[in-house]
């Protein structure tokens, strides 16, 4: 998954592999959570998969506390 962000200097790549496999696993689902706002995809991983992610980001950050929407924090 690459995103780069509109009228701004960010950007990310990520990029989810089974452990021992060249090729990244494809993704889809795309959707945009409506706490934080975070672009998300799903990954089919198939039970027993040891899961690598690799990723690298670019760009300016601030930071701002997002709140917990529920007791899992």
């Amino acid at each position: 998954m690459k995103v780069i962000e509109k009228n701004a200097d960010r950007e990310a790549e990520i990029h989810v592999h089974v452990a021992g496999k060249l090729e990244a696993l494809e993704e889809y689902g795309e959707y945009i959570d409506a706490i934080d706002k975070a672009i998300c995809s799903y990954v089919p991983v198939d039970e027993g998969h040891k899961v690598r992610v690799f990723g690298r980001f670019n760009g300016t950050v601030s930071y701002s506390p997002i709140p917990c929407p529920d007791d899992r924090c």
